[in-house]
């Protein structure tokens, strides 16, 4: 393993993924087998509102994965406001719904579509802290 590969192993224990979805079934499995190792702090929420009180606070949140369509509040809207308040966290937008595609440009760097397997989400998270460690921990 290289220096860099270790330096971005051990940052990752520390940072936090946050998953939005107003099904609580889908947060506990998100909780119970995204990162059954503890690669990652998994922190779930079922309120996009409560979830931007999160977002405030969580120094080392590095992730936010939300559903689109939550009757408190679209996923689109909910990561507009993650950017507004956090720019460099990477954002994922998880849907059903094809339609939104064109309005996501700046809103999500990453978009998984519903059905999907979990490797291929837990792929992107990944990707999205390794971005995230880049650019604000990894070269410092």
């Amino acid at each position: 393993m290289s220096d860099e590969q270790i330096v971005y192993a051990n940052r990752l224990k520390e940072m936090s993924v946050l998953f939005v979805d107003d099904q609580p079934e889908l947060l506990e499995l998100y909780k119970l087998g995204m990162f059954p190792d503890n690669e990652m702090n998994v922190i779930t929420n079922k309120s996009p509102t409560a979830a931007i009180d999160i977002v405030r606070t969580l120094d080392d949140l590095a992730v936010v994965v939300s559903d689109y369509n939550m009757p408190e509040m679209l996923g689109d809207e909910f990561l507009r406001n993650v950017h507004a308040i956090k720019p460099n966290v990477m954002r994922i937008l998880v849907s059903g719904n094809y339609g939104i595609l064109t309005t996501l440009q700046g809103v999500a760097h990453h978009y998984v579509p519903k059905p999907y397997q979990p490797s291929e989400l837990r792929e992107k998270i990944l990707k999205g802290a390794l971005d995230y460690c880049v650019r604000m921990y990894c070269r410092k």
